[in-house]
């Protein structure tokens, strides 16, 4: 099964646009969405989330892509 997955980052606007064009193909093809923004969102409510991102290009460290592994693996899991 194909899943889309979108970016855990939302401050910078190709994240935002990224995130937006990634939900607008999963709900047109009815493909399930795993939803990093939303993880996200509550751990980094600022620009900077040093625990989660790296600062310079807000890619997740290792902190940061071990909740996505968790993430990943809860969705697939249900």
């Amino acid at each position: 099964m194909l899943y889309l997955m979108s970016y855990p980052a939302r401050h910078m606007a190709f994240y935002r646009m990224a995130n937006q064009a990634i939900r607008k193909v999963a709900h047109q093809t009815n493909t399930p969405l795993i939803d990093l923004t939303r993880v996200f969102t509550p751990l980094c409510p600022e620009l900077k989330c040093p625990n989660f991102l790296l600062k310079d290009d807000h890619h997740p460290n290792g902190r940061g892509y071990s909740m996505v592994a968790k993430t990943i693996l809860a969705q697939l899991s249900d």
